[in-house]
């Protein structure tokens, strides 16, 4: 009987337990440890913002802060993936910590960064990492088309809406045709349905394969 009621309270005292914004910096959860602190502060309101609370809040922001700028520092300029992610997770911290009643405590963060300069930041990673893939397929081409794709969704940096639109017309032209020549293997073997689906899906990738596929099959039965 005692060893469930220690148990019991063993598990009431973890339930009571909050998370706190150090705990989550100390994992390496740094954006974690922003909406923790902001969290925690907002719910309290502007009668319990004392010196501490701002120290507090002052100490991390600068060490989140500090830890994503010199990741961007150390990285490599053609490692994309690491340089886009610190800098989406700075314009986190941006609209995390923008227009609230403690932000001018934490002048240093929020008027070093504009929401704009981030999101051209991105879509100039974006970019880059689009250009340094050399389109020679419909999967490569489709990649370049991503990559400008929610480069120009965060900020239209240079031509990167027309380089999008090249590089997406040319993935369903080659996506199409790689259907297409599926289809005619499949039904010069026989295998109309195997066909037809190869044919649909050209068809959903570039609109005019739907007439292809249709009279080509038509023409081997």
């Amino acid at each position: 009987m005692r060893i469930i009621i220690a148990v019991f309270f063993m598990f009431l005292l973890a339930a009571c337990h909050t998370r706190t914004a150090e705990e989550a910096y100390k994992e390496g959860k740094y954006l974690e440890s922003i909406n923790l602190l902001a969290d925690s502060i907002e719910d309290k309101g502007t009668a319990k913002l004392g010196q501490k609370v701002v120290q507090r809040l002052q100490n991390i922001v600068n060490n989140v802060m500090q830890h994503y700028e010199t990741t961007l520092s150390n990285a490599n300029n053609q490692d994309y993936a690491k340089r886009i992610e610190c800098y989406q997770n700075l314009l986190a911290m941006k609209l995390r910590l923008s227009d609230r009643f403690y932000s001018q405590e934490i002048s240093f963060f929020d008027n070093k960064y504009d929401f704009t300069k981030l999101q051209e930041s991105i879509a100039k990673e974006y970019y880059d990492y689009g250009n340094s893939i050399t389109g020679t397929d419909s999967k490569s081409y489709r990649i370049k088309a991503d990559l400008y794709k929610k480069g120009f969704e965060q900020y239209n940096y240079k031509n990167i809406e027309s380089l999008y639109n090249n590089a997406n017309k040319k993935y369903m032209q080659l996506a199409a045709k790689d259907y297409y020549d599926q289809g005619k293997m499949l039904a010069q073997q026989g295998n109309y349905k195997a066909a037809a689906d190869a044919f649909n899906n050209a068809s959903e990738v570039y609109g005019s394969a739907t007439l292809i596929s249709t009279s080509f099959i038509r023409s081997l039965l």
